[in-house]
């Protein structure tokens, strides 16, 4: 007997509107930015970017090179009947692309890069996002956000947002600098 796949396991019992393609896509909704606790995006508080809002209304969740943005991700448990899903990177790409899913809805429904359901009038539409869940201890999420904000063509984490970061490690009892070290950009 198989197990579900990511996607079906999110939808039966996360009651998240999960899809299965080559990667699991969530509806951008039903994941958030954790603003506090020991895993909270240091970038929370930033307001929206314009240029992103305007670039995502035009290209949906997408790269400028036109690959589709990948978040990574993490389950948090059950809240209610859905299952809560943090942001690990992509907290400026997330507000962004709430504040464009909103203007999307209100001045051009059921258009792309939206997405809906055909069967249902009422059914606006909504962004869909690639996720990676990651699976670990709250250190390794938080170690794994540092690494994948310093991948080439993501916005680098400033001094300040790096720092804050470190001291969360610290205060996770992360004390492994060499593992820190390790994740920091170059």
């Amino acid at each position: 007997m198989s197990g579900l796949n990511e996607a079906d396991r999110l939808k039966k019992n996360g009651g998240l509107d999960a899809r299965k393609a080559s990667v699991t896509k969530l509806p951008l909704g039903q994941i958030r930015v954790a603003t506090e606790g020991p895993i909270a995006h240091p970038r929370a508080a930033l307001p929206a970017d314009e240029a992103l809002v305007q670039w995502i209304m035009a290209n949906g969740m997408r790269s400028r090179e036109g690959t589709p943005w990948r978040f990574l991700a993490r389950e948090q448990g059950m809240v209610g009947d859905a299952l809560d899903v943090v942001v690990g990177n992509g907290s400026r790409r997330h507000k962004a692309g709430s504040e464009a899913e909103r203007r999307l809805r209100e001045t051009a429904p059921r258009m792309l890069p939206l997405v809906w359901d055909k069967a249902d009038p009422s059914d606006l539409g909504r962004l869909y996002v690639e996720i990676e869940l990651h699976d670990g201890t709250d250190a390794e999420f938080v170690l794994a956000r540092i690494a994948a904000n310093s991948e080439p063509g993501k916005l680098p984490d400033s001094a300040e947002v790096l720092a804050l970061q470190v001291l969360q490690l610290l205060d996770l009892g992360c004390d492994d600098f060499a593992a820190i070290q390790a994740v920091m950009p170059q």
